[in-house]
């Protein structure tokens, strides 16, 4: 009986944790969802997205979704936008954006709204004026910070000077 107490006890401090801390559950979440586009990019290229389309994406983003976006980096010499997808996170409802470079890595930028969820001013990457919060997950670099109620994800393979780099052309277009 008292073994079964302690481990009532430690699953409920996770699940209060977790709850309090929602940051934990979103980062391997977004590190997921990353993996998943990256798979779909490679089997499949996004062929259903066209340059015409891409340029009612913060629109489509604001209205269908609620979130507070009026534009979005959509690809430029160096990077090129793939695609957009709807994203579930739990009950929130989200976007994640896809881009590629001219050698086939693939990042993508997953935003959801998460009024409560908190950037910690520890573990961050000076970027200019700028202050993600900055973790790696196995060889997956995360950067995440808040614009409004909505928390963005930034998930790339890059070293230091590509994740800045990356993470100045996506924060300013928006």
């Amino acid at each position: 009986a008292a073994s079964a107490v302690v481990l009532l006890a430690v699953a409920a401090s996770a699940l209060v944790l977790t709850r309090r801390d929602p940051l934990r559950t979103f980062i391997p979440e977004a590190t997921r969802k990353h993996r998943e586009m990256v798979v779909q990019h490679e089997l499949f290229g996004f062929p259903d997205v066209g340059p015409g389309g891409a340029a009612e994406l913060p629109r489509l983003v604001s209205e269908q979704l609620g979130l507070p976006v009026t534009s979005l980096f959509l690809g430029d010499s160096d990077l090129i936008f793939m695609g957009a997808r709807p994203l579930v996170a739990g009950d929130r409802r989200g976007i994640v954006i896809v881009y590629a470079d001219h050698y086939g890595w693939v990042s993508s930028l997953q935003c959801i709204s998460a009024p409560e969820i908190e950037v910690p001013k520890r573990d961050t990457l000076q970027v200019e004026t700028f202050h993600p919060y900055h973790t790696r997950v196995d060889s997956l670099r995360v950067l995440v910070w808040k614009q409004e109620e909505m928390a963005c994800f930034l998930v790339a393979r890059a070293g230091d000077q590509e994740l800045a780099d990356l993470f100045l052309k996506v924060r300013r277009a928006m």
